[in-house]
């Protein structure tokens, strides 16, 4: 509560103004707080960073490697090649034509996230999955068949329960699949100029390379960023996915 003078102490506050004891805009720059530059357009929220994310997308790779390995029968090596955070039409541009993409869906968490793949990791994969070598998949360049756009389908069913594992420690989210998708102009995740938080990966399917990419919203990971910054404890699973591979081969 604000201290209210009396009649007394406002005369003698006047007599000192006028006699100069006091001289008022001494006294109120004192009080006075030093401005602080504060620039909107590049902060964290601005700029989609999240910390910490690439530890839910390290349990990932585990996860997966051991998945692909398995279903494959072929031995699968994938890493990681740089996080960064888009304008939602930025992104589009950079993907590559063809490309499959699943939309998913992170409950109860708002809005979808997308997750694609380039044609050569496409075609490497529905060649493995018939019993191919996989070594021309690279080569070619159209559109996916109903068939090989079903058998990726069931590829992105495995990557969406391994992405659900790694985000169980953190937030226990269940990721469906609403549709699959093969024109970027199509998909519509957030407004053109929302920010995604993407992370690209290398997926190496014997002599066969592909990229990956995953994009999430800021929007719906932004009410886990504080947990993020906690630096949750993930389940670190060290499986060489060569001896599991290896092993299922002998059962």
């Amino acid at each position: 509560m604000e201290k209210i003078l009396t009649k007394a102490e406002i005369e003698a506050l006047l007599n000192a103004v006028f006699d100069g004891r006091i001289e008022p805009e001494k006294e109120l720059s004192k009080n006075e707080g030093t401005a602080v530059s504060y620039d909107l357009f590049n902060t964290e929220a601005y700029r989609g960073f999240v910390p910490n994310l690439d530890i839910v997308y390290d349990t990932y790779i585990r996860y997966n490697r051991i998945t692909l390995s398995n279903r494959l029968r072929k031995v699968v090596e994938i890493k990681k090649t740089g996080a960064k955070s888009y304008k939602f039409d930025d992104f589009l541009q950079t993907l590559p034509t063809p490309v499959c993409m699943a939309i998913f869906k992170l409950e109860p968490l708002k809005g979808a996230a997308l997750m694609a793949m380039d044609s050569a990791l496409s075609f490497a994969l529905v060649d493995s999955i018939l019993g191919g070598t996989s070594r021309n998949a690279i080569n070619l360049n159209r559109l996916f068949t109903n068939l090989e756009l079903r058998l990726i389908e069931k590829i992105a069913e495995d990557i969406m329960a391994d992405l659900e594992k790694s985000w169980a420690p953190l937030y226990p989210a269940k990721l469906n699949i609403l549709r699959m998708e093969m024109n970027p102009r199509l998909v519509t995740l957030v407004p053109p100029e929302y920010q995604v938080v993407t992370m690209t990966m290398k997926i190496h399917i014997e002599e066969s390379v592909g990229t990956m990419v995953f994009a999430v919203p800021f929007m719906t990971i932004e009410p886990l960023r504080d947990k993020l910054k906690e630096g949750m404890q993930f389940d670190l699973m060290a499986i060489d996915p060569q001896w599991s591979f290896r092993l299922s081969s002998e059962i």
